[in-house]
């Protein structure tokens, strides 16, 4: 808060600390710094993708909205030449939301592709991608694991949202195989 205070224009500072309220609990809050970053730095994918994620996946259903975490996570893919982990894994997570679960698990394999570094072959019609033929270097998932990736997969092939499947995990529940 304090960087903010001093440069109001850092985009950086501003995901930072939606960072942090994201973490704390306080998605709206992380929301207003997610698009505070946005305004600055319109190509931050940071910010993008970060304000996809609580947009598809916060528990609060106002502040859900797949349609924009959808259009966030296609600019990502779109400006990474479709080799982004997290895009896929955020485009996978709104398909699902939307019922398009084909297209989901799709999403999430290319994530899981990726990440196990792997070319992405294939991708849903609707998303208007540059030719994935071309080889280039994939961003990596960060914290993100192909035991998630996999979970994800399962998870949509058996037509649950992301959030159905975290509502499970929380039950202790596990996918069947």
């Amino acid at each position: 808060a304090e960087a903010i205070r001093h440069e109001p224009n850092n985009d950086v500072a501003h995901i930072m600390l939606g960072s942090v309220y994201e973490g704390r609990g306080r998605p709206r809050d992380a929301v207003r710094h997610y698009r505070a970053a946005l305004r600055i730095n319109p190509d931050a994918w940071g910010a993008q993708l970060r304000l996809g994620w609580v947009l598809v996946a916060a528990e609060q259903p106002e502040l859900r909205n797949w349609q924009e975490a959808w259009g966030l996570a296609k600019r990502v893919l779109q400006a990474t030449g479709a080799r982004s982990v997290r895009g896929w894994d955020l485009i996978g997570a709104a398909y699902a939301e939307m019922g398009r679960f084909k297209e989901a698990a799709l999403s999430a394999e290319n994530a899981l592709r990726l990440a196990r570094g792997q070319d992405v072959q294939t991708a849903p019609e609707d998303l208007d991608l540059p030719d994935l033929r071309i080889p280039t270097r994939p961003e990596t998932g960060g914290d993100l694991s192909v035991e998630d990736l996999r979970f994800r997969v399962d998870c949509y092939r058996q037509h649950k949202t992301f959030l159905q499947c975290r509502a499970d995990i929380q039950k202790g529940k596990t996918l069947p195989k």
